[in-house]
C-alpha cells in the first residue's frame, strides 16, 4: 500500500519553522537505524575489551548462566560466540523494527499533508465550470479514503507488536536505572546499562513522536477542509465540504488497541519507570537500615 504513495514532491524542511518534516525522516530513518545499530554493536565489542583488558576471568557480553564450566576453552568459546551473535540479531531488530515504523508512519503523515495542501488549493475561480471543483475535490476525497484504509491497515499490523515495548520498557527502564545506582564505581557495567537505557528510549521516543505526528496531521485535515475557500461555492460543494469535515477525525495507532501511542502516554512510562525506580531504592535502604539494626 506504500508504494502507491509519493512524497518525493514535499520539502524536507518546514518553510516556516525549518524544522525536519516527515518527509526528511522517511529518507534518513534507513541510515539513522544502521548507523546506531552498527554503534551498538561497536560498544559490546569495545565492553568485552575493555573487561579483558581490567584481567576480568572469562569475561562476557553479557552476565549469565550457564549449565556448564566457562573455565572450559570450548565452552567459554561457544558461549562468547553465541552472545556476540545475539547481540548482532538484537541490535538489528530493535533498529530494524522502529526504521520500519518510523518509515511506514511517516508515509502516512505526508499523505496526510498532501490532502491538506490539496483542500486548501481548492478555488471557484470566476467563469470556470463548477465541475473542475468538482473533480478536484473527488481526487481530495479518493486520497483521503486511501489513506484511511492505509492507517487502519497500520493499525492492524503494529497494534500488537507494540504492546511489547510498551509493557517492557517501564519495567526495563527502572531495573536497568536500579542496577546503575547499585553498581556505582564499575564502569564497565555502567556502560553496558546506560546503552541499554539508551536504545530502550530511542524505541519508546520513536514510537511515540511519530504516532502522535499521525493523530496531529489526521485532525488537520478536518481544519485544512475549513479553512479551504468554500464560501461563495456552490452549495453542493459546501455539503461536500461539510461532510468531509465530519469523517475527518483524529487518528492514533494504538497498542494492544488500548494505550494510543502518542508523547503523553511516553511520558507516562517515564513516570511509572521513576515510580517503580523509587520503590526499588527505598525498599533498599530499609532493608539496609533493619540489617543495620
Amino acid at each position: 500500500m506504500a508504494t502507491s504513495f509519493t512524497w518525493s514532491e514535499l520539502p524536507v524542511r518546514d518553510p516556516v519553522t525549518g524544522s525536519k518534516t516527515t518527509a526528511y525522516w522517511i529518507q534518513r530513518s534507513q541510515v539513522l537505524a544502521w548507523r546506531t545499530a552498527n554503534i551498538v554493536v561497536i560498544s559490546h565489542v569495545l565492553y568485552l575489551a575493555l573487561r579483558i583488558v581490567t584481567n576480568s576471568a572469562n569475561p562476557l557480553f553479557f552476565n549469565a548462566w550457564f549449565p556448564f564450566d566457562l573455565n572450559n576453552t570450548l565452552g567459554y568459546s561457544f558461549v562468547l560466540v553465541l552472545q556476540g551473535f545475539g547481540s548482532i540479531i538484537l541490535a538489528n531488530l530493535l533498529f530494524g523494527f522502529i526504521c520500519l515504523y518510523v518509515s511506514l508512519v511517516a508515509i502516512g503523515c505526508t499523505q496526510l499533508e498532501k490532502i491538506q495542501i490539496s483542500l486548501l488549493d481548492l478555488k471557484q475561480i470566476q467563469n470556470e465550470p463548477h465541475c473542475v471543483l468538482k473533480s478536484g475535490f473527488v481526487k481530495c476525497v479518493q486520497h483521503h479514503q486511501q489513506v484511511l484504509r492505509y492507517m487502519r491497515a497500520l493499525e492492524d499490523m503494529f497494534h500488537v507488536v507494540l504492546v511489547g515495548p510498551f509493557l517492557s520498557v517501564a519495567v526495563t527502564l527502572c531495573f536497568a536505572a536500579f542496577t546503575a545506582l547499585t553498581i556505582s564505581g564499575n564502569h564497565e557495567e555502567s556502560i553496558q546499562i546506560l546503552l541499554v537505557i539508551f536504545a530502550f528510549l530511542c524505541q519508546i521516543q520513536a514510537c511515540c513522536w511519530f504516532g502522535n505526528e499521525l493523530t496531529i496531521q489526521s485532525g488537520r485535515v478536518r481544519d485544512a477542509a475549513w479553512g479551504s475557500e468554500w464560501i461563495g461555492s456552490p452549495i453542493s460543494h459546501q455539503r461536500s465540504i461539510n461532510i468531509m469535515m465530519t469523517v475527518s477525525k483524529e487518528f492514533s495507532v494504538t497498542a494492544g488497541k488500548i494505550i494510543p501511542v502518542s508523547r503523553h502516554t511516553m511520558m507516562t512510562v517515564m513516570n511509572q519507570a521513576y515510580t517503580y525506580l523509587m520503590f526499588l531504592v527505598n525498599f533498599m535502604e530499609r532493608s539496609s537500615t533493619r540489617r543495620g539494626i
